[in-house]
């Protein structure tokens, strides 16, 4: 049964500037430098004061690395405040090392300092590939902690949990993003583009249509822009048509001078819908309307898809 997905375009869309939502497994990353010193980097608050790790230290801090337009993170706001307001006595102090502006940051209504780092240097410096994720450094400023990834292990490693390590019996989010298998109808999509016109992937019938999920303010997306704009220059023969679904503003994806059509979807249900939790990602719908491959995660892959032909539509699915 298709799920149908509608959205309409927010009056003030929250700046994601971040790479790729965390893995959805809640799961702790190996604490491969755990007791070394921690990175230490300086970065400003919401009121443009430096702060630095080192302000930090004397207390265990766990840093939670976020981005206000992840949806993984929303859906973990109200947890994460309510931790704040019944803070045990022996938890970590939480400092927040966010993407996004100012004002988006601000109305969070964290209680704990945030800090803005948008081209996430920081997180990649400790290791983290995505939001949200966390680490916790020690009251001498050494690491104390594996990465934790995703709102399961972040809230876990607050509460003095200890996460699973991956590839152990860590406990899986129920609600999971599933892709559709090959040869099954695409999921139903309805979104908004850029000029407010209501565009539904039924519409897309007779041609085949890559399916790419988007983020402005993703570090990975950011690097394979300039080669995905030029494969819409010059499509190679047989080449799919592109339908971007994209987070962040009007404004913010205008800038990217895409040529196909993009539509905003800012809680990134379409891409849970389509079995992904990250961007850069894209699937493949065939003219039919039915799914023709396997998620394609990372820009190599989804540059692959993209440059394929009708004819290796069959090598792709299966592979």
């Amino acid at each position: 049964m298709q799920q149908a997905l509608s959205g309409k375009l927010p009056e003030r869309a929250a700046r994601p500037k971040a790479p790729r939502p965390a893995p959805r497994k809640a799961a702790q990353q190996p604490a491969m430098n755990l007791g070394k010193p921690a990175p230490d980097f300086e970065l400003s608050d919401l009121q443009g004061a430096s702060v630095s790790l080192k302000d930090f230290q004397g207390s265990p801090t766990a840093i939670l690395f976020w981005n206000p337009g992840c949806g993984f993170c929303q859906r973990m706001l109200g947890d994460l405040k309510s931790w704040e307001s019944e803070r045990p006595a022996d938890a970590p102090r939480l400092l927040v090392v966010s993407t996004g502006e100012v004002e988006t940051n601000r109305a969070l209504g964290l209680a704990s300092p945030v800090l803005l780092d948008e081209g996430f240097s920081t997180g990649r410096a400790f290791g983290a590939s995505g939001t949200p994720s966390a680490i916790l450094v020690d009251g001498e400023g050494r690491i104390g902690s594996g990465i934790a990834v995703g709102a399961p292990s972040v809230l876990g490693l607050l509460r003095g949990e200890a996460p699973a390590p991956i590839g152990g019996n860590g406990a899986v989010e129920p609600d999971a993003p599933k892709s559709p298998a090959i040869g099954e109808p695409a999921p139903a999509l309805t979104l908004q583009d850029l000029d407010g016109q209501t565009i539904d992937l039924a519409d897309h019938q007779g041609t085949r249509t890559l399916l790419l999920f988007w983020n402005p303010g993703c570090g990975f997306c950011q690097q394979m822009l300039d080669e995905l704009k030029e494969w819409e220059r010059k499509p190679p023969k047989g080449a799919p048509k592109l339908l971007v679904v994209s987070s962040g503003s009007v404004e913010e994806n205008r800038a990217l001078g895409f040529r196909s059509p993009v539509v905003l979807d800012p809680h990134f249900s379409a891409g849970s819908s389509f079995g992904t939790d990250g961007t850069p990602s894209a699937i493949m719908i065939d003219a039919r309307g039915k799914v023709a491959s396997k998620l394609a995660v990372g820009a190599p892959e989804v540059m692959e898809l993209a440059r394929s032909r009708s004819d290796q539509k069959r090598k792709l699915a299966t592979r």
